[in-house]
This record gives C-alpha cells, sequence and structure tokens, in this order.
C-alpha cells in the first residue's frame, strides 16, 4: 500500500501512473478542489483534510503502508517534514517527487522569505501577489504596515472569499482566476492594475514562472521571487516515469 500525499499536478500524475500499474494507493489531499481533481482523472481512494503529525502517523500505521510518495506542492514544507519524520520513526521509505526548478534570472529580486517583501514595499505601491491565497493574512499585514496596496491573484474559492472579506482586502483588489496564464493575460492583467511589483514563487514551468517573468520584464516591474524552502530528501524524482520505474525495480508489486 503506497500513500501518495498530493497536491500539485505531478502528485495526480504519479497516483494514477501507479494506481494503473497495479498498486494499492490512498492519494491524500487537503481541499476538495484537490479532491475532485483526482476523481476526475480516475484516482480512487482519495482522503481530503489536514494532516498533522499525529493524524498522519496513525493514517501510516492503521493503513499498514510500505511506502510514502510525497508530492506535495514545493512549499509545502511542513507535510514534507512530518512525513519524512513519519517515514523515519515507522521504518517506511519516503521518495520524493518534485517539479524541477527552473533557473531563475539575474535580474529578479530573490527572498528566503515574505518577511523580506517589506525591504521591497513603500507607500503607495502597488503590490501583485501570485502566490495563491495561503499566506494572505501575511501578506496583508506587511502590505498595511508598509501603506503599500496588496492585489491578490489566486485561484477563487468561498472560502478564500470570505476571508479576504474578514481581512478587510477590497473587492477592486482581488483577481479570483485559475492559472497558470498565458504571457499576453499577464502583461494585461499587470497593466490594467497600474502593479509597481510582482510576487511569485519559484514555481517553475508548470506555475508560469516564465510568463509572469516575461510579462514583468517587458513591462519595467521588479520581480520578487520567494525561493523555494530548502529540504534535505533521501531520494528525490523529478517525474513519474522515474519513481514508476524505481519503485518497480525495487519493490516489486508491494504486496
Amino acid at each position: 500500500m503506497i500513500l501518495v500525499l498530493a497536491g500539485t499536478s505531478e502528485g495526480r500524475q504519479a497516483a494514477l501512473a501507479l494506481q494503473e500499474n497495479g498498486y494499492k494507493i490512498l492519494a491524500s489531499v487537503t481541499s476538495s478542489y484537490g479532491r475532485e481533481l483526482m476523481l476526475q482523472c480516475g484516482v480512487k481512494p482519495v482522503r481530503q483534510g489536514q494532516l498533522d503529525m499525529p493524524a498522519l502517523m496513525d493514517l501510516l500505521y492503521q493503513g499498514g503502508f510500505k511506502l510514502i510518495v510525497d508530492a506535495t506542492h514545493p512549499y509545502a514544507a511542513v507535510i514534507s517534514t512530518y512525513a519524512l519524520q513519519a517515514a523515519r520513526l515507522l521504518g517506511i521509505e519516503y521518495l520524493r517527487l518534485e517539479r524541477p526548478a527552473e533557473d531563475i534570472p539575474e535580474d529578479v529580486v530573490l527572498i528566503d522569505s515574505l518577511d523580506k517583501l517589506a525591504d521591497w514595499l513603500y507607500p503607495g505601491c502597488r503590490v501583485m501577489s501570485t502566490i495563491g491565497s495561503k499566506h494572505l493574512p501575511q501578506l496583508w499585514e506587511l502590505c498595511q504596515a508598509c501603506q503599500a496596496h496588496l492585489i491578490a491573484r489566486f485561484m477563487p474559492s468561498s472560502q478564500v472569499m470570505l476571508r479576504c472579506e474578514s481581512l478587510g482586502i477590497p473587492p477592486g483588489q482581488i483577481i479570483a482566476m485559475k492559472g497558470p496564464f498565458s504571457l499576453e493575460m499577464n502583461r494585461a492583467v499587470f497593466r490594467q492594475y497600474q502593479v509597481d511589483l510582482v510576487l511569485s514563487k519559484e514555481s517553475g514551468a508548470a506555475g508560469g514562472f516564465t510568463e509572469k517573468y516575461l510579462a514583468a520584464r517587458e513591462l519595467s516591474i521588479p520581480l520578487v521571487v520567494w525561493s523555494r524552502p530548502q529540504m534535505h530528501y533521501p531520494r528525490v524524482f523529478s517525474s513519474t516515469a522515474e519513481l514508476l520505474d524505481y519503485i518497480k525495480t525495487t519493490k516489486g508489486c508491494l504486496s
């Protein structure tokens, strides 16, 4: 039995490939949208909900899992840390599937924590966040402290819209759209909102990083990139094919 910690397109691909090759899996996702995407591509069963360390330990122990495939988002360092610790404690092998990082252009600003964004904010600055909704409270607080205007772009959900309302983010500073976005779309949005600064994750090709970078460069808008957390994984794969080949070679049928 394999536990697939998903949260990315790579996670869905891995779960489906393992299932199609006869492996018994449980896919774990945090959101109802993630569960819906898993079911749409034919993966089942799917577990939905956050996992803290005790819950993960209990799930692994009760389910008799023999392998963890961690295909969570590169910035989901907390669950990856839990999975690494749980694997060590229970003697389960841990495999990391992670989208390859792209080379970061020299003309972007790299920060290793969101707090350091404050160094680039100033009164009246219009900063567009393209890093999703998870860190909205922290970003809103930073922008308020610096008298900057936060324009938040994220995938639409009623939960996040309610969070924006509770924080006091004006509707005119919210862009609820599903990405990734083309160069043309990024260019148009940056112009429409008169953006002075763009905040991005180091999200690679799958996250549309190149399109954001090119649009910002064309419009002479500084791009601040929050670099990936530095994690030390025992074994990392950059593609589902590599992962599947390793499991077939070393684990057989995992009966």
